[in-house]
């Protein structure tokens, strides 16, 4: 028979190895779960901790500056401090903000736009452009504003914004594509080098205590700053014009031939572009800039287009002299009109007998009539195509628009449509710049070269397959508009011997208006003119268009004068 004790000492013995088998079981699974966080978690934890303690603030690179050709700086970088909030969706951050807008004393308005603004990323831009009396405040309060911080920041200034701000554009603190505050391109040259301007970010990582305060610099990785960017316009010579245009509207270009750069392109009215960079615009000033009819917004030289009105006459003669016209036969301009009452020349009592060379120095209407019926619609819409009509001349600046010419999809044949056209009205328009290199492509007897503002950009040059004959007859008409005592071009004669071409882009008819001075601004004519010298050894073009000037010959050639005097 089995002893009691030892039946007893048996039972503890099973009570405890079940008791120690669950002690067993117990620890397995805590030494395995440590395991599992301390081996197979280790990486993720660690990053958790590293991110308790430690705070990366991103370096903002500075922008590249924008040079002129002379070495001018015509967009450079200024001191701003702006108001940062890191972590701005945490429980302190918020506290702290409310601290801020009481110091501030920010208007409601002020408060709600701020809000609004702040993403959840590391760092929240509150405010830019702080003056010193608010840097002061909170510098003096920066212990009981947890989170808060004054970054040293940079911010575009442009000393010429009077005569350059279409041409540079701005460029003003944003968020990136990737949440991050830099300056950003908006317009202009700006925009469009964006890239190479904007250099790249660097990292500054901290360790910071429980409360957001710096202990100590872990890692500095510098910003690396953008490059500097060379223009080949002339700012002294964009000064000078934005002078001439001063109650003006329109746009002048001077296209230096012989090096294939541009020195000037200017567009009237101007903007500042400062109050954008810095976000100092106020309500009433947008506005006004919206509201304004002249569209000073608007770069006129690449945006807005014109009838070409009669400087279109020189394409005419191209397509005449191409498609078989010799430039010594005659055509006869007499009083009245042509084909009917409909197509008159501006010369009521007519020119008489008169050749290509001669048409051209007069700007004969009767005489492009004649040459239109002769060659037709299309061969002369062909013939602006070739010249870089109707399409865009592809500068390096974003908003340029391609004009128009007759579509061929749509093109029905009209006699009608070949008499406007044949002188620069009906369905073509060009912007400055198209026309500013068609003359180019004339001065230099049929080379299209290319049109850019970064100095160093692409260049290219091709013929255009054309007789250079064809362009000697061209100038020397162009000789005549402007020496010769009938021309239409005499207002812009000049030390040096010139070759041009005005236009008249009609808006309205005027038959029963005497006083042009009466008429609405908005219906005035465009005055345009189109010219090279010197006529010998072409240097220089200028292309000037007024919008709703008047008249090519009495308003367009002076001022295109006046800007090839500062050339010589």
């Amino acid at each position: 028979m089995l002893d009691p004790k030892i039946f007893r000492n048996f039972l503890i013995t099973r009570r405890q190895f079940v008791l120690g088998g669950i002690q067993a079981s117990l620890v397995a699974l805590l030494v395995g779960r440590l395991g599992y966080l301390q081996l197979y978690k280790y990486n993720q934890y660690l990053q958790r901790s590293k991110k308790n303690r430690t705070s990366k603030i991103l370096l903002t690179p500075i922008r590249g500056e924008i040079i002129d050709c002379k070495d001018i700086k015509v967009a450079t970088n200024l001191q701003q401090f702006n108001l940062i909030l890191r972590r701005p969706t945490s429980k302190i951050a918020q506290n702290s903000l409310e601290k801020v807008f009481n110091l501030l004393q920010l208007s409601v308005y002020q408060q709600q736009e701020i809000k609004q603004k702040i993403k959840n990323t590391a760092n929240a831009l509150l405010m830019q452009n702080l003056s010193w009396e608010q840097v002061v405040l909170i510098e003096q309060n920066i212990f009981d504003l947890k989170h808060v911080f004054i970054e040293y920041n940079l911010i575009r200034g442009y000393p010429f914004a009077n005569c350059m701000s279409h041409l540079i554009g701005y460029a003003t603190l944003e968020y990136d594509e990737f949440g991050r505050v830099c300056p950003i391109g908006k317009s202009g040259i700006e925009k469009t080098y964006n890239q190479e301007l904007k250099g790249e970010f660097g990292i500054r990582e901290l360790e910071v205590d429980a409360h957001g305060n710096t202990v100590r610099e872990l890692n500095l990785s510098p910003s690396q700053t953008g490059q500097n960017m060379t223009l080949s316009i002339d700012c002294s010579l964009q000064n000078k014009i934005a002078t001439i245009f001063q109650n003006l509207t329109g746009a002048a270009i001077v296209y230096d031939l012989k090096k294939q750069q541009i020195l000037s392109m200017f567009s009237s009215p101007n903007f500042e572009s400062n109050d954008f960079a810095s976000k100092n615009l106020s309500h009433k000033k947008w506005q006004n800039l919206q509201q304004d009819p002249k569209l000073p917004l608007l770069n006129k030289a690449i945006s807005s287009v014109f009838p070409p009105g009669s400087i279109f006459k020189l394409v005419t003669c191209l397509a005449a002299l191409k498609y078989g016209i010799s430039p010594n036969e005659k055509f006869l301009c007499k009083a009245g009109g042509f084909l009917g009452d409909k197509f008159n020349c501006w010369k009521l009592d007519g020119h008489g007998l008169l050749n290509m060379e001669e048409a051209i120095g007069v700007s004969c209407n009767h005489y492009m009539y004649h040459v239109a019926q002769i060659v037709g619609q299309k061969n002369i819409t062909d013939m602006a195509r070739s010249l870089g009509l109707g399409q865009k001349v592809g500068i390096d600046l974003p908003g340029e628009v391609q004009g128009s010419l007759p579509g061929l999809t749509i093109f029905k044949p009209s006699l009608s449509k070949a008499l406007n056209l044949c002188i620069g009205q009906g369905e073509i328009a060009a912007t400055p710049l198209q026309l500013s290199r068609l003359i180019s492509i004339i001065a230099c007897k049929g080379r299209l070269a290319s049109y850019h503002l970064k100095l160093d950009g692409p260049s290219s040059s091709q013929k255009l397959g054309l007789d250079p004959r064809y362009f000697e007859v061209i100038h020397k008409g162009m000789w005549r508009s402007v020496n010769h005592i009938s021309g239409t071009s005499k207002a812009v004669k000049s030390k040096i011997i010139l070759a041009g071409k005005t236009g008249t882009a009609q808006v309205f008819s005027k038959k029963n208006v005497l006083d042009p001075e009466n008429i609405p601004w908005h219906l005035r004519n465009h005055a345009l003119f189109g010219g090279f010298g010197p006529f010998e050894d072409p240097r220089f073009s200028v292309m000037v268009v007024i919008e709703h000037g008047g008249s090519g010959g009495r308003d367009a050639a002076p001022v295109a004068k006046k800007i090839f005097d500062l050339l010589w």
